[in-house]
């Protein structure tokens, strides 16, 4: 009996010992698992900050880069000259005289508002002070104004520095689509430099550089518009360009206030993701922004993408009754025609005569039709 006793306790001993092994190794499983998180926050904040510092250096470095090229492309680093003091009255003077054509060339000033000319001027300072952001936020205010399709003193002051000439204007519009982004890559920075400081290690913005961008059909007329020319044009098709044009400048507006709106829903989306991040507790909106983000978004991106392609049709149709127009006008001799030369049938210098009027190269039946009218013209006033 004394033996089975002894049995009984050692066994429940041994029972004891084991349940008490069990625990010391969980709980140094336990401690070791937080050890090992511990190691990995602090590897994850070594490796975020170190991302940030590159991104953050990345990022002045390209803000220096493009503020360098627009001040080049603009032209408006010939007047910075720090052993001048009035250089900057000097450049706001011919900032805001009017502009002069002469043979084509701008002989004259650029009708920038005083606003804008000593905002300039200002920036221009700034930048060789090494401070380039004065001059990228112009930039960035007139890349948002021809994206909207907004034409105000600003824009039309960029357009008599040739900046939006039919040769430039595709590569500019991509300069100021870079600069924008870098100025959203600054600001997106800035928001996960805050998110680090409170224990967010994970980089979730896209900061990056633009990819290619297309002129977008939002972009007033810059000097070669058809459209833009045609409107000062009557004829038969007058009243119906003009509908157009007032169709696609309400289309413009449009596209300006949704990109806004984009814009605003993207700021909060990403505020939503931050606080989820952050284990903050979420209202209802906000749940619902995360939940249905890329549909809300896609929806306003596809309404800009259609009011877009709107444009381009009304452009299209415009542009095809602008050519009816000036056909018309050639036709039923609102055009002049050249002196008459002798000549064999149908004379071709009179096509080069209409063409250099209208833009329009005549078919032979369109040059006949017009000969004929100047013909009977000219037999009325004998």
């Amino acid at each position: 009996m004394a033996t089975q006793s002894s049995d009984v306790i050692r066994a429940t001993t041994e029972i004891l010992r084991s349940g008490r092994e069990s625990e010391e190794l969980k709980v140094q499983t336990a401690l070791a698992m937080l050890g090992l998180k511990h190691q990995m926050k602090i590897a994850d904040a070594e490796l975020a900050g170190k991302q940030l510092g590159v991104l953050e250096s990345t990022n002045i470095q390209q803000m220096h880069s493009q503020a360098r090229t627009f001040l080049t492309v603009t032209g408006f680093n010939q007047w910075y000259n720090p052993e001048k003091e009035d250089w900057a009255e000097e450049m706001v003077d011919t900032l805001t005289e009017a502009p002069k054509m002469k043979q084509g060339v701008n002989v004259g000033g650029y009708g920038f508002s005083q606003t804008d000319a000593v905002r300039i001027a200002g920036a221009v300072q700034s930048f060789y002070l090494q401070s380039p952001e004065g001059i990228l936020e112009i930039a960035d205010e007139l890349s948002e104004k021809v994206t909207a399709g907004k034409e105000d003193s600003l824009v039309r002051g960029f357009k008599s520095v040739g900046v939006f000439s039919p040769d430039r204007k595709e590569k500019f519009y991509q300069q100021l689509a870079g600069i924008s982004k870098t100025l959203d890559n600054r600001e997106m920075i800035a928001a996960e430099k805050y998110e680090y400081g409170k224990g967010d290690f994970k980089i979730q913005r896209d900061i990056a550089t633009v990819g290619e961008v297309e002129l977008p059909t939002t972009v007033p007329a810059l000097g070669d518009d058809a459209l833009a020319v045609s409107s000062e044009v009557s004829g038969v098709f007058g009243e119906e360009i003009k509908g157009l044009l007032g169709e696609i400048e309400t289309a413009k507006g449009q596209i300006g206030e949704k990109k806004k709106t984009l814009r605003s829903l993207s700021v909060q989306i990403s505020a939503a993701k931050a606080k989820q991040r952050s284990g903050i507790a979420l209202t209802e909106t906000q749940e619902a922004l995360i939940q249905d983000e890329d549909e809300a978004l896609k929806i306003i991106a596809d309404d800009i993408s259609a009011l877009n392609v709107s444009i381009s049709d009304k452009r299209e149709r415009g542009e095809a009754l602008t050519r009816l127009n000036r056909e018309e006008a050639i036709r039923t001799g609102e055009v002049g025609m050249w002196p008459t030369i002798t000549h064999f049938g149908i004379d071709p210098l009179q096509k080069i005569g209409l063409f250099s009027q209208t833009g329009i190269w005549p078919d032979d039946e369109l040059l006949a039709a017009a000969e004929d009218i100047a013909a009977k013209k000219q037999s009325i006033i004998k």
